[in-house]
């Protein structure tokens, strides 16, 4: 779930907000290196422009993994995440960009959602380092 807002700027120009789903790689003193999820509009990696190697469906653990008809086969195994919190979902098309890192400050306001199962870890830590070369 993506919630859109758009605030007009100083200067009259557009800013856009948007709530971002991620999962936190590694934590350090004043930031976090996260790789983001995203249904990608509902079209999975089936979005033009999507490469399908640095891609994994993750799902809630208490969900099944969501394969659809029209996108392109993943190599990677889907990831499952526990849910920290009552009501918390992953939109059933959610992929995880196991190539691309983005740093996020520890001043960022976020909510914890859950967390990558045990049974995910490995496999979550081996596709990003593969992704990363790191």
């Amino acid at each position: 779930m993506l919630t859109h807002a758009c605030f007009q700027g100083k200067y009259n120009e557009p800013i856009y907000s948007t709530i971002r789903r991620m999962a936190v790689l590694s934590t350090f003193d004043q930031y976090s290196w996260c790789l983001a999820i995203s249904p990608y509009g509902g079209r999975g990696i089936a979005k033009p422009g999507v490469d399908p190697s640095k891609h994994a469906i993750i799902h809630m653990s208490d969900t099944q993994p969501k394969f659809m008809l029209d996108e392109p086969r993943m190599v990677k195994e889907p990831l499952a995440a526990i849910s920290e919190r009552p009501g918390q979902t992953l939109h059933s098309q959610s992929r995880i960009n196991l190539g691309n890192i983005y740093t996020v400050e520890h001043n960022v306001k976020v909510l914890r959602i859950g967390r990558i199962s045990p049974e995910s870890m490995g496999r979550f830590v081996q596709y990003a380092r593969d992704e990363l070369s790191f």
